[in-house]
């Protein structure tokens, strides 16, 4: 037989998965790094952040920060945990798909972290399916995070929590121009706005608002004080299994939830680490310490008239 009718070699066999479970989950956490280290596209975030500045763009940088305080002096309020401070949507200019560090932890979340099957974020997974998954920001100020991610991902809902009533006002105030200004334009490129609705209440007083059905939590935690974050991690504890939880600077104090990514990015005052955790467990009551209140007890004295008029003008 010539070496034009031999037959042609066997071809390689194909490289097997690796059959150590360890090894598998390994390469696995490999395969999602590599994939969230890619930043989401500029196109991703350029939409929603031309839709975001068209609402907020009525509004000063320093309109949330100015209310905040006038409230806090005149309340003798001096708590670190009510410091104001507020997302950066999206940076411009070569580094805005980085830095652009709400928008993008939210979208990691839609685009690895939250898919079905990864992590425990279960078949359906998390923000998966438009008009699906309630978004909380914890202590949410003059009420711009709660509108960003409406004009990030169509939740069924979008809701803040937050303790000083000027701020409260302010966020309805921007639910205003969100209904008026947002949803339209959302409509514009095809998008349902979801529902944004913000509550006066303090986040550690599950009575007053529970925000433990929430699938996508977020807390602007840089200056909560050790207690304040231990007790928002008690409470998050009840949160679904496959929830997530974003927070700046710190993690939460709690083995319920386990580290997806953190990341440096640039806030308003500066950097800050973003965590991105999910709840690996399944909801769990924790109780506080005997005795302890929810935290507000200790910010200050109930508000004035004068004060009321204060943060009202």
């Amino acid at each position: 037989m010539s070496a034009l009718d031999a037959p042609p070699p066997a071809a390689a066999p194909a490289p097997s998965a690796p059959k150590h479970p360890d090894l598998r989950a390994a390469m696995a956490r490999v395969e999602l790094r590599n994939e969230a280290s890619a930043s989401p596209s500029d196109a991703a975030l350029e939409e929603p952040r031309r839709v975001y500045e068209a609402i907020f763009g009525r509004w000063p940088a320093t309109h949330g920060k100015i209310i905040s305080k006038r409230e806090r002096d005149a309340r003798g309020m001096n708590a670190s945990s009510l410091v104001y401070g507020e997302i950066n949507f999206a940076s411009s200019g070569a580094a805005k798909g980085r830095d652009a560090s709400f928008g993008a932890a939210l979208l990691k979340i839609k685009a690895v972290y939250g898919r079905p099957g990864v992590g425990a974020s279960g078949d359906g997974g998390v923000m998966q399916a438009p008009g699906s998954g309630v978004f909380y920001d914890l202590g949410s100020g003059a009420g711009k995070p709660a509108v960003a991610a409406a004009t990030l991902f169509e939740f069924e809902a979008c809701r803040g929590v937050e303790y000083l009533g000027g701020l409260v006002r302010a966020s309805r105030d921007a639910k205003a121009a969100y209904e008026e200004v947002g949803v339209p334009l959302l409509a514009s490129l095809g998008r349902t706005g979801p529902a944004v609705d913000f509550y006066e209440a303090d986040v550690t007083d599950l009575g007053a608002h529970d925000w433990s059905g929430g699938d996508v939590v977020f807390a602007n935690s840089t200056c909560f004080d050790d207690g304040m974050l231990a007790a928002v991690a008690r409470r998050a504890a009840r949160l679904k299994r496959g929830a997530f939880f974003i927070t700046f600077t710190k993690k939460l104090p709690s083995d319920h939830f386990e580290v997806r990514e953190s990341e440096l990015h640039q806030m308003s005052w500066g950097g800050a680490t973003v965590f991105i955790q999910q709840k690996v467990t399944d909801p769990a009551d924790e109780s506080d310490p005997p005795g302890e209140a929810p935290v507000s007890a200790a910010w200050g004295r109930k508000p004035s008239v004068r004060s009321l008029l204060l943060s009202k003008e």
